[in-house]
């Protein structure tokens, strides 16, 4: 499929791996950043974000990596599937047909509480619909809170998308998100596709990912 200038495109890179990378693998040093902006604004935020993202066909799993700049983590929440996004959390929404209509959704609060769900979207009948009774099988995460900071990996099997393994060049549809509560700074919301509005749930902005 062509992808469209406007929009940014990461070329996500196979990695000769045989575990998840760990916090500091010398894996992710290789791979290229993705830094989050304002989501409304593309504008650069007071906090940073830098995520990278890579995959192995054999190990048919995409891994993630987010490494949050945060003086002040606001994270309470301890059940699966809470609303993580009221506090501190970083997100991922995957589309992997690029047909928009359904989408997944993925969040890590800094205490590595999760979420997941899947989001049908018709922008001809709002709201959207939120299955949280769709989990992820097998999706693997890990987070810590370090002075000034967290970072969260994840594995994410490939068997929770239609499709299969991808081949090379294969294009999917996402874009990736932070919430940060400010505690006496405002909050911000941080995309990697700015979409120029509050509403996270805009899937015509969303970017490409490409495997290579």
């Amino acid at each position: 499929m062509e992808v469209k200038k406007q929009k940014p495109l990461y070329v996500c890179e196979q990695v000769e791996v045989d575990r998840s990378p760990s916090f500091d693998d010398l894996v992710w040093e290789g791979l290229p950043a993705i830094s989050l902006c304002d989501i409304v604004t593309g504008e650069r935020p007071r906090l940073s974000t830098d995520v990278r993202v890579c995959w192995n066909r054999w190990r048919a799993a995409i891994y993630f990596r987010f490494t949050c700049e945060d003086d002040h983590v606001i994270a309470t929440m301890t059940h699966h599937d809470d609303s993580l996004y009221e506090e501190d959390v970083v997100e991922v929404f995957i589309c992997e047909t690029c047909k928009l209509s359904a989408y997944k959704e993925f969040e890590v609060s800094p205490v590595n509480v999760k979420f997941d769900a899947m989001i049908h979207y018709d922008p001809a009948h709002p709201p959207i619909r939120v299955n949280r009774e769709w989990h992820a099988l097998d999706w693997k995460t890990e987070t810590r809170v370090r002075p000034g900071s967290y970072v969260s990996i994840w594995e994410l099997p490939l068997h929770n998308f239609g499709g299969g393994v991808p081949s090379v060049g294969d294009v999917w549809r996402l874009n990736f998100f932070r919430i940060d509560r400010g505690c006496g700074w405002p909050d911000e919301f941080s995309a990697w596709s700015p979409v120029g509005t509050m509403q996270f749930h805009t899937p015509e902005k969303f970017g490409f990912m490409q495997f290579a």
